[in-house]
């Protein structure tokens, strides 16, 4: 079932704004994310009964549920999990594969050229490396172990007015730009 034209717009819009906001000010605001999750939710109970609720539901969990342990362990990134939360609402678990395909590869493009233009094509292995130890710290981080997480000593912390982090990448265009290329894949059909 191909998802309807003004549900794609309403989408791409919705990421448009947050790419904008989160380019702007590195957040993405709760009045966007919030009411996308929710009516989200309620157009496929609408839709869909107890079915599309659980399609909605699945989708959600998809498509958000790696942003939400990114926002769990690096302490950032909330924002972009519950967007994804309520783009994988109005999507439904298939569609949530697809755009989580799509956002990641999306995502591992941006963050590639921010390396390039900040440092070269000589660091991208350094970078590489330097961000599997660090998943793989996370996977064994524990409570009682995790006193002092907050901190990095290679990493200034942003201010309250909203100031970017070291090496700040926002990740809101990755997610506008998979969004696009599933709402290309729903209307081509996809493998089909």
């Amino acid at each position: 079932m191909t998802i309807p034209i003004w549900i794609w717009i309403l989408m791409v819009l919705a990421c448009a704004v947050a790419s904008y906001t989160d380019v702007t000010s590195t957040r993405i605001p709760n009045w966007l994310s919030l009411p996308i999750l929710l009516v989200g939710i309620l157009h496929a109970v609408w839709t869909g009964g107890l079915e599309g609720l659980l399609d909605g539901l699945g989708g959600a969990a998809i498509a958000g549920g790696l942003f939400i342990f990114a926002y769990a362990v690096h302490k950032g990134g909330g924002g972009d999990a519950k967007l994804m939360l309520g783009l994988g609402a109005w999507l439904g678990i298939d569609l949530s594969v697809i755009l989580l395909a799509a956002v990641t590869a999306a995502g591992f493009l941006e963050g590639m050229v921010a390396i390039v233009i900040r440092g070269g094509v000589r660091d991208i292995p350094i970078v590489l490396m330097s961000s599997v130890l660090i998943v793989l710290r996370a996977f064994q981080r524990t409570p009682a172990t995790d006193r002092h997480a907050d901190t990095d000593p290679t990493e200034a912390p942003p201010d309250r007015a909203g100031s970017r982090p070291k090496n700040w990448v926002p990740f809101a265009p990755a997610i506008l730009v998979g969004t696009i290329l599933t709402w290309i894949w729903d209307a081509t059909g996809g493998f089909s």
